[in-house]
Formats: C-alpha cells, structure tokens, sequence
C-alpha cells in the first residue's frame, strides 16, 4: 500500500478551494486526493493580493504539484487539455500579465492524442 504524506501551508494565506481531499474510508485513498481528480477547469483566488496569476497546462502529474505554487500566486487557473474546450489565448488576454506553466507527465509527449489536445488550444 502506498502512504502519502501532505503538508498545508501555514502561511495565512486562504484559498477558494482545497488542494487536498481525503476520502472518508482511508481504503479510498488514490491519486485524487490532489485536488479531487482532474477537471476541465479550476480557479483558485486567494487572499494573498500580489497581483500574480499563473494558468497551468497540466495532465494529472501536475495535481501534486499546484499547491506548491499556492503562496506564490494571488490567483491559480488549472487547465486540463484533454477536457476543456475553452479558448486559453482568450483567458490569458483577460490578464494584464499571468505566467502560462505547462507540467505534463514526460511519455505524454509520446503519446499523440494528447499532444493533439495541445494543438487544438485556441
């Protein structure tokens, strides 16, 4: 059995939504934990008012990964290619400046129907 180990961030900084579920029978511990799976999209603000916005281009490698941007970032948008069907070019021009972080496990860049899913971004 696996045993995963997590820490929050203690740094008076509160998001919108939570970077980690637990499930309620500990039997159910899998890799949604990070997050509660993969979705389309999510949008997490916080109350840290810095100003900085980072979009995220991920598979679901990326979902451990999010909450280590937490205390650097007001504002965090996660978009799973492979089920959204909006416009990123469109979302990045709602913001004066955002940084576009692409995490992606390293064989997807093998597999060609995800790297379709990279070209069909508008």
């Amino acid at each position: 059995p696996d045993t995963i180990y997590y820490y929050e961030l203690d740094n008076g900084t509160v998001f919108s939504r939570r970077f980690f579920y637990l499930p309620d029978d500990p039997n159910n511990l899998s890799y949604r934990i990070f997050m509660g799976g993969d979705y389309a999209k999510l949008d997490f603000t916080s109350s840290n008012k810095n100003g900085n916005t980072v979009v995220v281009l991920k598979d679901s490698f990326a979902n451990a990964l999010i909450p280590w941007l937490a205390p650097s970032y007001e504002r965090i948008i996660v978009i799973d290619p492979r089920q959204f069907d909006g416009s990123v070019i469109k979302l990045l021009s709602d913001f004066d400046r955002a940084d576009l972080v692409f995490v992606d496990y390293v064989a997807a860049t093998t597999m060609s129907d995800f790297i379709e899913k990279f070209h069909d971004i508008k």
